[in-house]
């Protein structure tokens, strides 16, 4: 299994090229991504559109998010935030 970590991309649409790639062309199946990055809203555009094209399924792909020290306090609320944004 390939990782595919993230941390900051300078532009929104290099950044969901760059995930698009690593998984269709390089096969990365785990996403690794944190709260912090303040990128997890591209990655569950991109995957919403891989999905909806049948290139790869939802339970294919397994996803790593972390909360920031400031969210160790609200992690419900925190898990929820990072789960509406990855879609």
């Amino acid at each position: 299994m390939f990782w595919f970590g993230n941390s900051q991309f300078p532009m929104k649409e290099s950044f969901q090229q760059a995930i698009r790639y690593a998984i269709v062309e390089e096969g990365y199946r785990l996403i690794d991504t944190a709260s912090i990055y303040d990128n997890e809203h591209f990655i569950g555009q991109t995957l919403q559109e891989l999905f909806s094209e049948g290139i790869v399924k939802q339970e294919d792909l397994f996803i790593v998010t972390k909360l920031s020290w400031k969210e160790v306090f609200k992690v419900e609320e925190a898990l929820q935030e990072s789960l509406e944004k990855l879609q």
